[in-house]
């Protein structure tokens, strides 16, 4: 991911990624510039991931689409993605999917 110039849609759904691969994913995202779609849903990703993940997309400037529904992300975990989307000034994000993850007050 991180050195494809042509990859633009990776669909890694119901792949059993943990938080490990959530990192490496995230490592791979911080510096991939053409990758506009991710489905990461129905994983195994946690709070360690979703930070991670927030991490990325705090500094990427090309997704527009990412499916996060049917992990187990966390407060922390959300926290730290909604406040990268909010931050990141060149975030494109146009459509997410984050059904089934029980999201309250104190997330939001």
């Amino acid at each position: 991911v991180s050195g494809s110039a042509v990859l633009t849609e990776l669909d890694l759904a119901r792949n059993d990624i943990d938080n490990a691969g959530a990192v490496a994913l995230a490592s791979a995202m911080r510096v991939n510039q053409v990758l506009t779609a991710l489905d990461i849903s129905m994983n195994v990703i946690a709070n360690e991931g979703a930070t991670a993940i927030g991490g990325a997309l705090a500094v990427n400037a090309v997704l527009k689409s990412i499916k996060l529904r049917g992990n187990s992300l966390g407060t922390e975990g959300w926290c730290a993605i909604f406040a990268a989307l909010r931050d990141n000034k060149e975030n494109k994000i146009e459509s997410w999917d984050l059904s089934g993850q029980g999201i309250n007050a104190e997330i939001a």
